[in-house]
């Protein structure tokens, strides 16, 4: 039987920091009605600080594995979300959607608290920007 969920694939470069977060935020708020999914256009590591931030909001990504484009092209999302101009720029494939968000997030600076400063504060701006587009 299909999913009556809708799916939302966050996509950034490496599939590091801004997509595990956007995808466990959006797992943690609103699981019952979205799957959420992430992808980079490179294989990147999952960010140890994106791990640490979200766990002190009691959201749990540490099994989080990268993954390309590529390797979700087989998958049809209802929405594709750009939290970064280059992916959203140098993606020349994309999976199917029905629709295509951008909302580009910066990089969280490397500042104060072994960076975590940074983090908290890409947290909030996901959580609220989620909080009003997926409500």
């Amino acid at each position: 039987m299909k999913s009556l969920k809708k799916s939302v694939l966050f996509v950034c470069t490496y599939n590091s920091a801004r997509s595990p977060m956007a995808e466990g935020i959006l797992k943690n708020l609103y699981g019952d009605r979205y799957e959420s999914f992430s992808a980079g256009l490179y294989l990147g590591e999952t960010d140890k600080r994106a791990v640490a931030v979200l766990a002190e909001s009691g959201i749990d990504i540490k099994e989080h594995k990268p993954q390309t484009l590529g390797m979700v092209s087989d998958k049809k999302f209802d929405y594709i979300v750009f939290l970064c101009e280059n992916a959203h720029m140098s993606a020349h494939y994309l999976p199917e959607s029905k629709q295509t968000v951008i909302h580009y997030v910066n990089v969280p600076a490397g500042f104060g608290d072994d960076g975590l400063s940074g983090f908290r504060m890409l947290r909030e701006s996901l959580s609220d920007w989620i909080n009003i587009y997926f409500s």
